[in-house]
């Protein structure tokens, strides 16, 4: 809690709380699924699913 705020706020506030994430951004699980269909002379489709999973110095994909 910060009980003198500084020029960055209105002289009207008298004390400021700030609050602060846990989690870095990037941290934790992200990904992507692709799929396709394509008929021309036969049907054929495709697919794929992208993770990745990143925390502190860790990066797993």
């Amino acid at each position: 809690m910060i009980t003198n705020p500084g020029p960055e706020y209105d002289a009207s506030v008298s004390a400021v709380v700030l609050i602060e994430a846990i989690r870095p951004p990037g941290e934790g699980i992200g990904g992507e699924v692709f799929g396709r269909m394509d008929v021309r002379s036969k049907v054929s489709a495709d697919g794929a699913v992208y993770l990745n999973y990143r925390k502190n110095k860790l990066d797993l994909f």
